[in-house]
């Protein structure tokens, strides 16, 4: 029986293989001998799959590529963007081979376990970091795991039952701003392949904003802003902020304009409902969220709630 037989409640091996490539084994030389080229980032993780250690449920595993070098016993955070880290300690590192390891070495793929993590709300793109780690640091570390978990591979995105529930409109619309990205830089190959991830993350985009605890807006003169989209027709847009892209980018900086929440309320209706008012009181005929060529379809802001 391996180590995290006892723990795991499905193989190792159906939990996670990397789409973009066939990872090596980590190199087996002592801590003492290895002097890096360059100086190293901070530490950082992006979770690609997670599960509670059997016997031990207050704790938990993660799965993920290490950016720059930790050891067991260190001190981390464990965070998703816009949401308080939870602090907590490495307390044991091993490969994908189940082999204890001295340190998580930078770009390798690594377990880390976690101590008393298994509470934290943890999903594809939350991010383990020390304490030194940057806002930027963490944010890419967030933005790589979402592309190489769900963008990676060249089929479509299958998402099971519970990954639909865990996914957030801000890393959907995340999602859905490196596709558009991909593609405007010529780094989609199949058309076919490329439209049909678009029509998934575009329906999803909607269902998951409509479900956000709240949202917000830049008002001017006393109404939403709109923006002019030249690239899709002069379309009039209203930018929207999902709460956790906005308190990571613009929360601790002193605005010059006035943001305001639209909570959705305990009947979550009160979002869909402000996307209806924007079409049809303040004369928007598109809705971006977080970035200007993310735009949420038609379907989730024409009609008035109980049409929809």
């Amino acid at each position: 029986m391996g180590f995290f037989d006892r723990f795991r409640k499905e193989p190792l091996e159906d939990v996670y293989e990397s789409p973009k490539r066939s990872v090596q084994p980590m190199p087996q030389f002592e801590p003492e001998a290895f002097e890096p080229l360059e100086e190293l980032p901070n530490f950082t993780l992006g979770v690609l799959t997670s599960h509670p250690c059997r016997g031990e449920i207050q704790n938990c595993i993660v799965l993920g590529t290490a950016s720059g070098e930790i050891r067991p016993n260190d001190i981390v955070y464990l965070k998703n963007l816009g949401e308080e880290p939870l602090v907590t300690k490495v307390l044991a590192i091993y490969d994908e081979y189940e082999k204890p390891l001295d340190m998580a070495l930078d770009g390798y793929l690594v377990y880390l376990w976690l101590e008393n993590a298994s509470n934290y709300p943890i999903r594809v793109g939350s991010v383990v970091y020390e304490r030194n780690a940057t806002q930027e640091e963490i944010q890419t570390t967030h933005r790589n795991t979402l592309e190489e978990f769900y963008l990676s591979e060249e089929e479509n995105i299958y998402l099971t039952d519970d990954a639909e529930e865990a996914i957030t409109a801000t890393d959907t619309a995340e999602l859905l701003n490196l596709l558009l990205s991909c593609e405007e830089n010529g780094e989609e190959e199949d058309e076919d392949n490329f439209y049909n991830k678009k029509d998934l993350l575009s329906e999803l985009l909607g269902n998951t904003l409509i479900k956000e605890e709240s949202i917000f807006y830049v008002e001017e003169q006393g109404k939403p802003l709109l923006f002019t989209d030249k690239d899709a027709s002069e379309q009039t847009c209203a930018m929207l902020l999902t709460k956790p892209y906005y308190s990571e980018n613009f929360a601790e900086e002193a605005p010059s304009f006035q943001v305001h929440e639209v909570q959705n309320g305990a009947d979550e209706n009160g979002i869909h409902a402000f996307l209806f008012r924007l079409v049809h009181t303040y004369g928007a005929n598109g809705i971006a969220l977080n970035y200007r060529n993310v735009k949420v379809e038609e379907e989730f802001f024409l009609s008035p709630l109980d049409e929809a």
